[in-house]
């Protein structure tokens, strides 16, 4: 069984897009999803757990095949990138995630999360809101899930525990950037970027 999924989302709001029309005709390519990308690392480097990056938009999946690939992967947890241009579609993936096993744990992080974290965690298709930088709080979260933390010891996130919401403290600034591993670009189809 997989420990996290980490999605980005299908772009298919036309808030996801913006003005997408005008580069229709403009090859621009794919840009990668670099948060996700670092915090599989992170993952990678500091635990044995088994971490997979969809990114959905550049595989161009639709919701119906998302939901086959989340049901195949069986995951403990889905991570889902969230920023409010892709708030419909982060949404969105949260309750397919649901729709596939209510059991599956839903954490949103992404720029959006940090800016309005109350009112993402009161979704009711979502768990666990990463606020800021996520590559520790995450790792600590797969920890939870295997009985080695409490949510109460991790900094920077919010959850739902027996149906209550409760928000940790903020992370104290650790500027060691040394410790954070570089993106790793085989978590997804690099070749696509």
């Amino acid at each position: 069984m997989l420990d996290l999924l980490l999605i980005f989302p299908p772009l298919s709001s036309k808030l996801s897009y913006g003005s997408y029309e005008q580069f229709k005709s403009i090859d621009i390519g794919n840009y990668p999803p670099l948060g996700l990308l670092y915090i599989g690392a992170y993952i990678k480097k500091y635990s044995n757990y088994e971490v997979k990056v969809l990114d959905a938009h550049c595989e161009k999946m639709n919701y119906n095949s998302l939901y086959y690939e989340i049901q195949n992967c069986q995951p403990k947890a889905v991570g889902i990138y969230t920023s409010s241009f892709t708030f419909y579609d982060s949404y969105e993936v949260a309750k397919i995630v649901k729709k596939v096993d209510k059991k599956i744990k839903v954490i949103l992080g992404g720029p959006h999360i940090e800016i309005y974290p109350e009112e993402s965690l009161s979704l009711k298709e979502v768990d666990i809101v990463v606020i800021g930088e996520g590559e520790i709080p995450v790792l600590e979260i797969l920890d939870v899930f295997h009985n080695k933390k409490n949510f109460s010891d991790i900094q920077s996130i919010g959850c739902k525990v027996n149906g209550e919401s409760f928000f940790t403290r903020p992370p104290s600034v650790d500027l060691d950037l040394d410790k954070k591993p570089f993106p790793d670009r085989t978590l997804t189809n690099y070749k696509k970027y």
